[in-house]
Formats: structure tokens, C-alpha cells, sequence
């Protein structure tokens, strides 16, 4: 095995796409548009580097979005918190240091 690829559930594949590339440095890979425009998109594939992410629609993948999860591994950690924080977004596991010295 080489690698793995998550599938993340989105209630908005378009805007979702938005906030990894301008955010997270993802750029699009393939985006799925399923009436011909940006906001009906129903599925995407992202890229960063050797990381590579799925997002689909939650009302296609019949997975209610935000159930699940990934790890991103990096070493500008204060960048990507930074930049994620300027969002106020509300993390349901705060971002900190484990024992394994990871954070």
C-alpha cells in the first residue's frame, strides 16, 4: 500500500474546494459538476503536495457531512492553525500537541 485517499462529506462541494485551496494550499485536481456549474458540483479531488483528498456531496454519498475525519501531516503547523483560525471556526477537538510529540 502507498498511500491513502479520504473521502470527506461536504454540504457544499464548491465551497468547501474554496476554503481547502484558499486556507489549506489545495489546489483542484477534478471537480465533478453536475449541471454544468460551479455550484452543482457533487464531488472533487484536491491536492497539496503528496496529500490528496475526496470531497462529495452529502446528499449524494448518503453520509450526513462533518462524520469523519483525517490527519494532515506538515511542518508549518502555526501557518495552517493560523490561517485555519481566521475562520472562527469551532474545532471539535482543539489542535494541540499529543504524546507521541505530534501536534
Amino acid at each position: 500500500m502507498k498511500s491513502a485517499q479520504p473521502v470527506l462529506t461536504v454540504k457544499s462541494v464548491s465551497q468547501a474546494v474554496d476554503w481547502y485551496c484558499q486556507v489549506l494550499g489545495f489546489s483542484s485536481e477534478y471537480v465533478n459538476h453536475t449541471s454544468g456549474t460551479k455550484n452543482s458540483s457533487n464531488y472533487a479531488i484536491l491536492r497539496n503536495g503528496s496529500v490528496i483528498i475526496h470531497l462529495g456531496k452529502e446528499k449524494d454519498m448518503g453520509v450526513i457531512a462533518g462524520h469523519g475525519g483525517c490527519n494532515f501531516m506538515t511542518n508549518q503547523f502555526e501557518c495552517y492553525y493560523r490561517s485555519a483560525n481566521k475562520f472562527n471556526l469551532e474545532f471539535h477537538v482543539e489542535l494541540g500537541q499529543i504524546p507521541n510529540g505530534a501536534r
